[in-house]
């Protein structure tokens, strides 16, 4: 096996690890900004004008222009330009988006399904290291335990993990490999770090609320009614049912998502995965005209009045339509409870479509210095039409 074979085998392999939470760093082109990444297998080609296209494992078709800045891989070094491209081939692209909005490929890696080796993706607990057999074992989640070689070109990734001497039994790995001609396996990349150094992926589900795509910022409404600002970079993964969605720029306000997500050292939570649903998917909702997150203040018989963190007072009525979460009704709101609302503005004012609240204590911890002053501007206003900053509209039903 050569130099290129082996190089090409480790592009395609990583393109099917999954990060393995936040340790392990793929071993393939970055995705440059406004770009994309895309594997599957290519549909069509015309060298006379520089162009190929491909349809993703996920059903996506893609058109890519390439130039001779384009880059050609192939495991058996049969692919050298856009001539030796044919249909049927499967190919790992890595492109950028150009002015005009055309796709230009950077990378192609591309084979004869045949040419491609049979790889396989393991994940468990590293029991013993051989430096001299050059090989480690490794115990996965089910099965049995395996042996598993290491060659001169095995790449590893983790903190600290530079060859095989710095891998220990306990940590966890997550290890790419091939079957041998001679038999036994052999690995082409190991990402191994010890269970404390794996963060803890937290996962978020609800409404996006505001999108920030030069700070690669969004902000989640989650399902109790709490705030939370979510940061992404190159390696966040996008997915939607229909494909719409690739990048931070296709998120839009009002979208439901689920999010995987680890916190970083500064406190800020890092998207690891932006999981979209179906637009059809998605129930009517009423438009709303306020929404607004604080403390509860006040509280009267058939309204609420909430400060925000700006020092904002709002008041809202409450109707036998207003829907709850959280807590099972009106009756259960507190004084000191935080509350998310959403609300329409009415002649009689401010009338409440939603409240999600809980306790005070229960709110997730944010940074001290998530000052109103730091928040992303376009954030919509809250307070609706008419209403002045720091006054009070209080409402009675």
């Amino acid at each position: 096996m050569n130099k290129l074979r082996i190089a090409t085998i480790i592009v395609l392999a990583v393109s099917l690890l999954v990060p393995a939470a936040a340790y392990a760093q793929e071993d393939s082109p970055e995705r440059p900004e406004h770009g994309i990444r895309a594997a599957g297998e290519i549909t069509g080609v015309v060298p006379g004008q520089g162009t190929f296209t491909l349809t993703s494992r996920q059903g996506e078709d893609f058109k890519f222009q390439t130039n001779d800045r384009t880059k050609f891989r192939s495991p058996n070094g049969s692919v050298e330009d856009i001539h030796d491209l044919k249909k049927g081939m499967k190919a790992l692209v890595v492109a950028t988006e150009q002015d005009d909005g055309t796709l230009l490929a950077l990378m192609v890696a591309a084979g004869q399904p045949d040419d491609l080796p049979d790889g396989q993706r393991l994940g468990g607990v590293i029991e013993t290291v051989g430096l001299d057999t050059q090989s480690f074992t490794l115990k996965p989640r089910d099965g049995e335990t395996v042996r598993i070689q290491v060659g001169e070109r095995t790449k590893y990734r983790g903190e600290g993990i530079e060859g095989l001497g710095d891998l220990e039994p306990g940590m966890h790995a997550r290890v790419m490999v091939i079957e041998q001609d001679e038999g036994g396996l052999m690995a082409l990349l190991v990402a191994a770090g010890k269970p404390k150094d794996r963060p803890e992926v937290i996962k978020l589900g609800g409404e996006i609320t505001g999108v920030v795509p030069g700070q690669g910022t969004f902000t989640l409404l989650g399902r109790e009614g709490e705030e939370i600002e979510i940061s992404t970079n190159d390696r966040t993964k996008f997915r939607s049912e229909d494909g719409s969605v690739q990048t931070i720029h296709d998120l839009k306000q009002g979208m439901k998502a689920m999010v995987g997500a680890v916190r970083q050292d500064d406190g800020q939570l890092l998207a690891l995965v932006v999981a979209i649903g179906n637009p059809g998917d998605r129930p009517d909702r009423p438009e709303l005209d306020v929404k607004a997150v604080g403390e509860v203040v006040a509280k009267g018989d058939r309204s609420f009045t909430l400060q925000t963190r700006d020092g904002e007072r709002i008041s809202f009525a409450v109707s036998e339509n207003t829907r709850y979460k959280g807590i099972g009704g009106f009756g259960e709101l507190e004084v000191g409870m935080m509350a998310a609302v959403g609300a329409k503005d009415t002649d009689e004012g401010l009338l409440a479509v939603f409240v999600g609240a809980r306790n005070a204590d229960d709110r997730p911890h944010r940074d001290p210095q998530d000052r109103p002053e730091d928040r992303p501007e376009g954030r919509p206003d809250r307070r609706g039409p008419g209403r002045d900053q720091g006054g009070e509209n209080e409402v009675s039903a």
